[in-house]
């Protein structure tokens, strides 16, 4: 009993502590409160003894934040954040990866942004300004695995009136990629570097910058497989941390590569035509003769089902098929059939006219449907690869045009020396 008394004495005090503030709020309140004239001092006292126990948000003149959604009331709020505006040029991209689904880049980032911490300093002031005592918005690059190298330089520039910090970083690395592959082979991929500030959405806001970045595509080393486009494309988000419940600001920079597909015309696509287009040849034997037909589509068969697995081994384990692996299992599935119906043929083995008869029919009947087939699968590969190209190119051609007039209009920019 003492033990649940001293337990309920700490909890009081440790109230009494938390709420002074309010109670304080609620005993100069009791005189002056609507309703309260003539009330005696035991019924004073009574209110008293319920206003302590009311909610900080209902007691007057004590203000509190309501947080909801990673945002808070009064001075927290979105609008009061700190713009980060980010720059990106990718100076050089080398072994993109689709197995692995990885690609090696050299970037330039320029980060800009202006902070009261910053309004009364003077260039010589920020420079000499201990690092660890800067406001940093703690930016980080979520698809980064391998940092290689990593240079910066922070400057703070006065000429526009408003001081404004620079932060010129020059990074390389080994990112992630999460491809995009129902269009293999010849697909549009994206190459992103994710940017994340570790700081609330209400603190931090990060968003593209007016000043376009550049793709320098003569450094480019993929060339043989890939075709590198010149614009860069920013994209801003918003997401909640699963650790702390926060609301993230997020920013991605891309470039884009299509792939050049003439490897795997001819060393896949031409391979299986003339896998499928032999079995035809099967036709030329009796059919009475099944063991022979048979054995050799059973022959071609197997090497498709081998050159299946070749090729998938040129991708990532995915969940979903490609365009040539539905090519390539539509070959299958052709020559598991015709295996089929040489076997259903050879039940009129005894009778040789019945068996020419339904020989010339599913001769006649799998070469239209392999007519039909490849004519619809060129039709729908060229509309959706070659019109996701040509959109990447119309995008690209309009992204320079408007770098140029960016060119043309720039104002004197801050330089390094």
């Amino acid at each position: 009993m003492a033990q649940l008394l001293a337990c309920r004495i700490i909890d009081e005090m440790e109230e009494f502590a938390g709420n002074a503030q309010i109670r304080e709020a609620c005993s100069d309140g009791a005189s002056s409160a609507p309703g309260t004239p003539g009330m005696s001092r035991a019924e004073a006292g009574v209110a008293g003894e319920h206003r302590r126990f009311m909610l900080p948000s209902d007691v007057p003149g004590i203000a509190v934040n309501k947080m909801a959604n990673g945002t808070a009331g009064g001075q927290k709020r979105p609008e009061n954040a700190t713009k980060v505006h980010i720059k990106v040029d990718f100076v050089k991209i080398s072994d993109i990866e689709t197995k692995s689904q990885k690609f090696i880049a050299e970037i330039a980032i320029r980060l800009r942004w202006s902070h009261p911490s910053v309004q009364n300093m003077t260039p010589l002031q920020f420079a000499t300004q201990p690092a660890e005592d800067r406001w940093d918005p703690k930016l980080y690059i979520s698809n980064l695995e391998d940092k290689k190298s990593d240079e910066s330089m922070w400057t703070l520039d006065v000429s526009s009136g408003t001081p404004t910090v620079y932060v010129f970083r020059k990074l390389k690395g080994t990112f992630f990629e999460n491809m995009e592959l129902m269009d293999f082979p010849n697909d549009v991929q994206d190459i992103s570097v994710s940017f994340i500030s570790e700081k609330p959405s209400y603190e931090v806001q990060l968003c593209a910058d007016e000043e376009l970045g550049i793709v320098d595509t003569e450094t480019f080393q993929d060339s043989q497989e890939w075709h590198l486009y010149q614009h860069v494309k920013a994209k801003t988000n918003l997401i909640q941390s699963k650790h702390t419940m926060v609301t993230q600001s997020t920013l991605t920079a891309t470039a884009q590569v299509s792939r050049k597909m003439k490897f795997f015309f001819y060393n896949a696509y031409l391979v299986m035509f003339f896998i499928t287009g032999l079995s035809f040849t099967g036709f030329c034997i009796n059919p009475v003769d099944v063991k022979f037909r048979i054995g050799g589509t059973l022959t071609l068969l197997l090497t498709s089902v081998a050159f299946k697995i070749a090729v998938a081994n040129t991708l990532p384990t995915i969940s979903y098929l490609t365009l040539l692996d539905v090519y390539v299992l539509m070959g299958v599935s052709y020559l598991s059939s015709k295996t089929a119906l040489f076997a259903f043929i050879s039940i009129w083995s005894d009778d040789a006219e019945v068996a020419d008869k339904l020989d010339t029919y599913v001769l006649i009947t799998l070469a239209s449907l392999q007519l039909c087939w490849h004519v619809f699968y060129v039709a729908y590969f060229c509309i959706k690869t070659f019109g996701k190209k040509g959109a990447a190119a119309q995008e690209e051609a309009e992204y320079l045009v408007a770098l140029d007039k960016q060119r043309l209009n720039r104002p004197p920019e801050l330089t390094l020396l």
